[in-house]
């Protein structure tokens, strides 16, 4: 629900193009239409320093951190013991 209220105050933003889309006026807007969740103050939004061309470019987008330490953060899945093949009517 947070990234499609993201969204939606982007695209309205996106629209008028009089302004970037992570400010304080689509913030407050978003603030007094819900209580399910608290957005990102315009200076802590991890979308603020992108061009306008770059937030359309990620709309529909999940962005996941790619940090060295966010990635640092995830253990490596061995997978082993795969079959060459496999047919879900054998099951």
């Amino acid at each position: 629900m947070l990234l499609k209220l993201i969204i939606v105050g982007t695209v309205a933003a996106v629209a008028s193009a009089l302004e970037h889309p992570i400010n304080n006026r689509i913030v407050n807007s978003v603030r007094t239409k819900t209580s399910q969740w608290i957005a990102h103050d315009s200076w802590s939004n991890p979308l603020r320093n992108l061009s306008i061309d770059q937030i359309k470019g990620l709309l529909g987008t999940i962005v996941e951190p790619t940090s060295q330490a966010a990635l640092d953060l995830v253990e490596p899945v061995l997978i082993d013991g795969v079959p060459s093949t496999f047919d879900w009517r054998d099951v």
